[in-house]
């Protein structure tokens, strides 16, 4: 049976495995939690909570059912931690690094398997890269869980502070949105800089690709060899790709920061009480937790409408590809945009810095986009039709938490019923992979292209 499985796993295309992977560690997981060796005493969840639970944490999304440790004790929080780092890293890379350190080959066909989870456009020197990945991730993590201790050990004690400080550190790079202590989250903390600072940066690390920090990493260390040091020189030739993500990300980051401030400076009951540097301080967590993580220093169903309405915009653009953050991913936006300034200037290619983009980039963008919007209408009209009771709005924020993999709530996830929950499984599933992969899993093999008679229509 074992001998079955593993010859029909070989025989499956890259998309699938990447697929069949992530559901076998979700199911895995599921298992492993809902056993009472890693549950507190009296848990109420049931194995269906335990499933969204172990789905939300390897789809790195936040949406929980019941705070963690309400159900889960340290040994269930250690499951739930490395869910949540496989999740963020990727099941299929986890294997590749496993298979390397015990010195066994990887196929041609693997090395596609793990580009392909990466969203890498290459596999030359794949296992160099992969290994920098991991080394990168974790020095980032560690860093962060040392910056975390010097507040949660005085206020949790050595364990247990040590403990946290590690969770976290690794739910913020993975853009996860847990935490494991207070139901308030990180309410507690919103006037603590020295700690939603760090989540922060960790977030827009995490979030920003490792194919651009590594580039980053890259241009910094020939700024600093060579003779004379040229800033301007150093960065010249960054990739296209490259710049469009770090462009894309500070303007999301400015702008989204400017309208949280707008609209909610005003609110008795989120920032009108605050400094201007708390207020600051909070527009910018908010505006880099919108897209990425799902983490918050305050409750969302006090915000206005107005700003609830740009937080869905930004959490459905998400992050970059190739991190650890879901969404739209803002270098398809980019090149939407792209397209439609070309289109005003009348131009017949995309361009971006004197270099144009081949169609079929164009129409990957165009179809990711498509896909995120008609699955977005499809869970909202599904919830909207099991849960007539619930507020329409809140409903439709949950909706695109769930496939943005970003995990903000407007307090309704546990209160959903049963289809509700299986429902935002399936979004937060499919949110996660993403719309190629899922479409290259349906169809790995492509029909043969035919060419037919052109054709006209009126447009506009």
């Amino acid at each position: 049976m074992f001998k079955l499985i593993r010859h029909k796993f070989n025989r499956s295309s890259s998309s699938q495995k990447v697929t069949l992977s992530f559901l076998l560690v979700i199911f895995l997981g599921s298992l492993l939690l809902s056993l009472n060796s890693f549950q507190v005493e009296g848990s109420p969840a049931t194995y269906l909570d335990h499933l969204f639970m172990s789905l939300s944490m390897v789809c790195v999304n936040g949406l929980v059912v019941y705070d963690l440790h309400e159900i889960y004790n340290i040994w269930g929080q250690i499951v739930s931690l490395v869910l949540i780092q496989i999740g963020g890293l990727g099941i299929v890379t986890v294997i590749a690094l496993t298979m390397n350190v015990l010195h066994k080959k990887i196929s041609l066909k693997e090395q596609y398997t793990l580009q392909n989870a990466l969203n890498r456009n290459t596999n030359i020197e794949f296992m160099p890269f992969l290994r920098s990945v991991y080394r990168f991730t974790f020095i980032l993590e560690s860093l962060g869980a040392l910056i975390f201790m010097i507040d949660f050990i005085p206020l949790f004690g050595w364990k247990k502070g040590i403990f946290n400080s590690v969770f976290l550190s690794v739910s913020a790079f993975c853009n996860a949105g847990f935490v494991n202590f207070d139901a308030n989250s990180l309410v507690n903390f919103k006037f603590q800089p020295n700690v939603y600072v760090p989540i922060m940066v960790l977030v827009i690390i995490g979030g920003i690709g490792f194919s651009v920090w590594f580039e980053i990493q890259e241009r910094t260390l020939r700024y600093l060899t060579d003779r004379p040091r040229s800033l301007r020189l150093a960065f010249k030739r960054f990739s296209t790709h490259g710049q469009i993500v770090l462009i894309s990300t500070a303007v999301l980051l400015v702008t989204g920061a400017l309208i949280f401030w707008l609209f909610e400076r005003t609110n008795p009951l989120t920032l009108e009480s605050f400094s201007l540097m708390d207020q600051l301080g909070h527009s910018f967590f908010h505006s880099t937790s919108w897209r990425t993580s799902g983490f918050s220093l305050l409750d969302y169903s006090y915000t206005y409408d107005v700003t609830l309405l740009f937080t869905m915009a930004f959490m459905l653009i998400g992050g970059s590809p190739g991190g650890t953050a879901g969404g739209i991913k803002v270098t398809s936006i980019a090149m939407i945009l792209l397209l439609f300034r070309s289109e005003l200037k009348g131009h017949q290619e995309v361009t971006y810095r004197k270099r144009s983009f081949p169609s079929s980039i164009v129409r990957k963008a165009f179809v990711i986009t498509l896909f995120y919007i008609v699955l977005f209408i499809i869970g909202f009209v599904l919830l909207l039709i099991t849960h007539p009771d619930l507020n329409t709005f809140h409903l439709m924020f949950e909706t695109v938490a769930a496939i943005s993999t970003t995990g903000l709530s407007m307090g309704i996830t546990d209160n959903v019923s049963t289809w509700g929950h299986v429902i935002l499984m399936v979004l937060m599933f499919i949110g996660r992979l993403g719309p190629i992969t899922i479409l290259m899993s349906i169809h790995p093999k492509p029909s043969k292209e035919i060419q037919y008679a052109k054709a006209d229509i009126i447009l506009g």
